[in-house]
């Protein structure tokens, strides 16, 4: 039997869990105590293998929406760098080859990573390389956005790009599976979405995101960062979800980082700020803690 799935990946979920006991009181009659515990219980989340019907489906789920927007009066990156071409560019020469090269090494590193996962002679080595092409896959794309969102924001709001990141959401409401249980099977497993139209799973992740769900929420975002890749054909494998996954908890691991140093300093930042206006407060504080010093070694002989 085929794989079913492209990948699983274990979180854990926090539960209440209510207990009801019956016992006796002090007078000897029976009374109902009722215990909450919180407890974290592991949820298995899988992304399927899609099947060719799929492929399709996603095409012409892409046309739709691509439609849709350019009806709706949204220009394609080709019109918006047409037009700009056409008022003198966009881009300088040297911006533009700058970009053109970003795009060119991005191509050149999704090639060598799907060499790379086809070598299997030194499975180590082959390792290694992935990784840092990953990583550099990640670098490269965050040049390119920021290039391009230096220089301008109508690139963000075009209809290709409105069709793809639509694209890549659709694919993680059809893939996205989860289940419950120990050591589940294929039959376990069950859409986080549910069922229905695009528009019917887009209500339920509107859920998770109003009501700020704090599980269902940073899985429905790692879920979009892996299918993103995926799609992009840069991962092909569990071995590359793996690495994919990792990079992802790495970032987050270091956004936090970042906001609890950034809370530090500006918790710092006030004592700072007093320190040079009272220049005297030190020598205050040592003669405080040298006429003090009697009474604390007098203390002892109190007690005693």
């Amino acid at each position: 039997m085929k794989q079913k799935w492209l990948y699983k990946f274990t979180a854990n979920k926090t539960e209440t869990k209510t207990e009801t006991k019956k016992a006796k009181d002090a007078d000897g009659k029976e009374v109902t105590e009722t215990i909450s515990e919180t407890v974290e219980k592991p949820v298995t989340i899988a992304i399927a293998k899609p099947r060719r019907r799929l492929y399709e489906d996603a095409d012409l789920f892409y046309g739709v929406k691509l439609s849709e927007g350019i009806k709706a009066g949204l220009l394609t990156r080709h019109l918006i760098a047409k037009r700009y071409d056409n008022d003198g560019g966009l881009f300088s020469n040297e911006e533009r080859e700058e970009y053109a090269t970003l795009i060119l090494l991005k191509n050149q590193k999704i090639r060598e990573y799907q060499l790379a996962a086809i070598d299997e002679d030194e499975k180590e080595k082959a390792k290694e390389t992935k990784l840092k092409l990953l990583k550099d896959l990640t670098l490269i794309e965050r040049e390119i956005h920021d290039f391009e969102e230096e220089r301008s924001s109508l690139f963000d709001k075009t209809a290709d790009v409105r069709a793809e990141n639509q694209l890549v959401m659709w694919w993680v409401f059809s893939l996205a599976h989860s289940s419950d249980k120990e050591d589940p099977k294929d039959e376990d497993f069950e859409p986080i979405f549910g069922l229905g139209s695009f528009d019917d799973k887009l209500c339920v992740y509107d859920e998770f995101f109003d009501e700020e769900d704090d599980f269902w929420l940073p899985i429905s975002k790692k879920l979009a960062f892996l299918a993103s890749f995926w799609h992009n054909g840069s991962i092909t494998d569990g071995n590359s979800f793996q690495e994919v996954e990792k990079l992802y908890d790495d970032s987050l691991k270091k956004e936090a980082e970042e906001e609890n140093s950034s809370e530090t300093v500006e918790e710092k930042s006030p004592e700072q700020e007093e320190t040079p206006k009272e220049e005297e407060a030190p020598k205050e504080e040592e003669v405080t803690k040298e006429e003090e010093t009697p009474e604390e070694e007098e203390t002892p002989e109190k007690e005693e």
